[in-house]
């Protein structure tokens, strides 16, 4: 059982002000986390990560002092889950096999992020030379026995973020899938690009090399935008932590930013508008040719009450193309739902100017949009 602490002086994001609220009575990283899915849409490893890091700093206290270890092999059982749920998707898993399986014989390949180490056994078994596995959480630990129960003894496994980690080669191939909800929240961009940089030959492949992030307009069900939003669960830590945050909830009322993210099927809302591509990464170019800050026009196809935005990706590797699109086959990644703070009638055939930027908070990416107001 942990409770929440706001003892610690760091500056934390919106998403862990609003994660508190949870622990605000105390609670176990299980109980939390079921809570939340019970109002909005959480990325699972995201959690996890985020649960391991309040820990470490203070933010989230073990009750029983004794219990930290508990605490943390309860957010470790929670992370295995988590990447279960990416094993059975036989899309993501099948995609990936292939573009290794063509790529990989006779090649050093580095993974970032491995997780349990499942694209690291399929490039080893698939003949590469040499593969190092990079990985910071918890999970390392099921990798390593991923590996020894394969025989993949030319897989050397690296704990740490591979920001921090040097290597003695430059390898042919990166693998990768640091992919979220919020296409960004993993920090895809900043890690890959510092990879390259570092680790890749300069003929040498990145899987995936291309990174789309899309939207659509759409309205929601009034009974979707009922649901709670981040302004309500502020509400709720304000009052049960003692500590005035109306400045926080003004500043969120008085935004255009469109940043509530909250549970909802694809029952709750209907499509407005055709796909925007917010942004399109050739992650072979250097950071500093990407353009991160847009405005762009949102073409609408049916009338109605604008309300909200999905945002989802779509990745390239070679020739095969994954996406969390709400207008392809589920997979195993959620879409991101981003209510508008206030709502407009729009017709068909109109054209509604979306500002799209990418901003870092504490060391975190995220995508930004917001309805530029005419």
């Amino acid at each position: 059982m942990i409770r929440a602490s706001l003892a610690s002086p760091e500056l934390i994001r919106m998403d862990g002000v609003a994660l508190l609220s949870y622990f605000a009575t105390g609670a176990t990283p299980e109980t939390a986390y079921g809570n939340m899915l019970k109002e909005w849409e959480i990325d699972r490893s995201e959690f996890i990560r985020t649960v391991e890091k309040m820990v470490s700093s203070g933010y989230l206290i073990p009750i029983n002092p004794t219990e930290r270890f508990e605490a943390l092999k309860a957010a470790e059982s929670l992370l295995i889950k988590s990447h279960v749920r990416l094993l059975n998707d036989e899309s993501r898993m099948l995609s990936y096999k292939t573009v290794i399986e063509h790529l990989v014989k006779g090649r050093t390949v580095l993974e970032i992020g491995c997780g349990t180490g499942i694209l690291s056994v399929l490039a080893a078994k698939a003949g590469a030379k040499r593969v190092i596995a990079i990985e910071e959480t918890g999970i390392a630990r099921i990798a390593a026995e991923l590996f020894k129960a394969n025989g993949c003894s030319a897989v050397e496994l690296v704990i740490g973020n591979s920001r921090d980690v040097r290597i003695d080669e430059r390898v042919d191939i990166i693998l990768h899938e640091l992919i979220g909800f919020d296409p960004l929240s993993e920090n895809v961009l900043l890690t890959i690009s510092d990879a390259r940089k570092r680790f890749l030959k300069s003929d040498g492949f990145l899987v995936p090399h291309r990174l789309k992030v899309c939207c659509l307009g759409i309205e929601f069900s009034s009974d979707a935008t009922n649901s709670c939003s981040e302004e309500q669960r502020i509400v709720a830590l304000s009052s049960s932590c003692g500590i005035n945050l109306h400045p926080i909830i003004a500043a969120m009322k008085q935004s255009n930013i469109y940043t509530h993210k909250m549970l909802f099927t694809t029952a709750g809302y209907q499509i407005l508008s055709d796909e925007l591509t917010l942004f399109d990464f050739d992650l072979y170019e250097n950071a500093e040719n990407w353009q991160v800050h847009k405005v762009l026009p949102l073409s609408i196809r049916q009338s109605g009450e604008l309300n909200g935005l999905v945002l989802y990706f779509r990745m390239f590797l070679n020739d095969h193309e994954l996406t969390n699109s709400p207008l392809a086959a589920k997979t195993s990644w959620e879409q991101d739902y981003r209510v508008v703070p206030r709502a407009t009638i729009v017709q068909k055939g109109a054209a509604i100017s979306i500002e799209a930027s990418v901003e870092t908070v504490v060391g975190k990416q995220r995508v930004l949009v917001r309805r530029v107001e005419q």
